[in-house]
Order: structure tokens, then C-alpha cells, then sequence
């Protein structure tokens, strides 16, 4: 996975960009054609894929799963490890915990989703946003690095960023 995350987020300088940004329309091709190709690369590999989610600096929840694309190209996850369930209080305690714990794994399961909903990235997306004149680019070292910002990627006031190297 670290390959293929590396592939969608570092793409090589097949330009020979200048001191200065490189073309920008010729950028978003770019990272357009490595998502495409990052894609079917994906479809030959399997990864162990690892979520732990922190809430106020408390680790509420984590799971581990095997991820992998079955023959017919659909993306299947096994479970391969899971923490033993909590022992909760009885009575009226134990209702309001449990209550508690139902409403603490809907926003765990609402913030999983969004984060997912970012990797990788959505080119249709991407090419929306640049084509509303939404996209900046920024050098970070010249004739090296260089960044994309997407604002409003998924949410009003977020922004999705692809580094080119």
C-alpha cells in the first residue's frame, strides 16, 4: 500500500519543470493520468489496512483488515483482528453507557467514511474544481517539489493537497 499511496501522492517530474510553477493544466493531466494508472496498479495488490480512531486524545475505537480485489474487481475487506468487547455497568449506568457508546460509534463511523471519502482521490473532482479556477499551485523547492490545493474538495472550507515531486 505504501507504493501505491506514494504513486498517488509523489508523482515523478516527467517536465522538466522550471524555477518556476509548472503548467497547470499540464499538472492536473498528470495527476489525473497517475490516479487512472494507480487504480489498476492497486487491483494486483493486497493490504493489510489499519484504523484507529482518537477522540480527544482517547483511542475509542481500531480495527485491522485484510483488503484486497476479488476476481470480479470489488474491493473486499476480512477482519483479521478486533478488541474484546468492554464489560459495561448494569442498571441505569449501563444504559446510559451503552447509549453513549451507540452515539460515540455513529460519529467514529461518520468520520471513517469521510476520511475514506478523500483516498484516493476523485479525478472527476479534481477536474471540477479545476475547471471553477479553484486550483493554486505552490512551489515548495524549485525544479523539485511542488504542491496543488484543492479547496472544497469534499466539504466548504477543506482542502485536498497533492504534492508533485
Amino acid at each position: 500500500m505504501k507504493q501505491i499511496l506514494t504513486s498517488l501522492l509523489v508523482l515523478t517530474s516527467a517536465f522538466g519543470f522550471s524555477q518556476q510553477a509548472p503548467d497547470m493544466k499540464a499538472a492536473i493531466s498528470l495527476v489525473k493520468k497517475n490516479l487512472t494508472q494507480s487504480s489498476i496498479n492497486m487491483k494486483n495488490y493486497s493490504w493489510i489496512e489499519t484504523t484507529t480512531v482518537f477522540v480527544d486524545g482517547e483511542q475509542k475505537s481500531s480495527s485491522v483488515n485484510q483488503c484486497y480485489y476479488s476476481v470480479d474487481g470489488k474491493l473486499t475487506k476480512v477482519a483479521t483482528g478486533s478488541a474484546p468487547p468492554a464489560k459495561t455497568p448494569g442498571g441505569i449506568r449501563g444504559k446510559v453507557a451503552a447509549n453513549k457508546k451507540e452515539e460515540m460509534n455513529e460519529y467514529i463511523k461518520k468520520c471513517v467514511g469521510l476520511v475514506k471519502s478523500y483516498l484516493p482521490p476523485n479525478s472527476e473532482t479534481l477536474q471540477k474544481i479545476y475547471a471553477a479556477g479553484k486550483t493554486s499551485i505552490s512551489v515548495l523547492a524549485p525544479n523539485v517539489k511542488y504542491k496543488l490545493d484543492f479547496p472544497d474538495y469534499q466539504l466548504a472550507g477543506d482542502k485536498l493537497s497533492i504534492t508533485l515531486d
